[in-house]
């Protein structure tokens, strides 16, 4: 099944209560990733038409959308926990992004989460900048460890 032009779902991988976990293909990419998929069976359904999620009437809707809330902070406090921590460590350093977008936050198959393109980031020193390229990385050990890659006054 594709999704949004962009991903492939294939087999199941997993499920549970709140949801089902399949392997996927990401087109632009061209790479394997998880899709998580938010269907709790107690409040919702699957219908047969178009693969939509939907919940069920009165209280089990506002249970749904109660729960996709917290589903969806749940997947954004995942990814974007580590990269604002990563984030903090260089703005300590005098070191703007200056470019954070979903294209430049990279997981690798091991669920490290690395922040990527700092092609526009500067020192921030006042009237005076100075380009800088790096790569960012949060993992277990000291989060936003900063690996110049090449750095030159413009």
């Amino acid at each position: 099944m594709e999704l949004h032009g962009q991903y492939l779902a294939g087999k199941v991988l997993g499920h549970g209560g709140f949801g089902v976990t399949y392997l996927g293909w990401d087109l632009n990419l061209a790479r394997k990733i998880a899709i998580k998929e938010y269907l709790p069976i107690i409040v919702a359904v699957r219908t047969g038409a178009n693969s939509e999620v939907i919940p069920f009437s009165g209280d089990s809707r506002k249970d749904f959308e109660y729960g996709l809330e917290r589903y969806l902070d749940e997947a954004r406090t995942t990814i974007m926990a580590p990269v604002l921590e990563a984030l903090g460590s260089v703005h300590q350093q005098d070191i703007l992004h200056r470019d954070i977008s979903p294209d430049n936050i990279y997981i690798t198959r091991k669920w490290r989460i690395k922040v990527l393109d700092f092609g526009a980031a500067r020192y921030a020193l006042g009237r005076k900048s100075r380009n800088l390229s790096v790569i960012l990385e949060s993992s277990g050990r000291a989060a936003g460890c900063a690996v110049p890659l090449h750095a030159g006054v413009p």
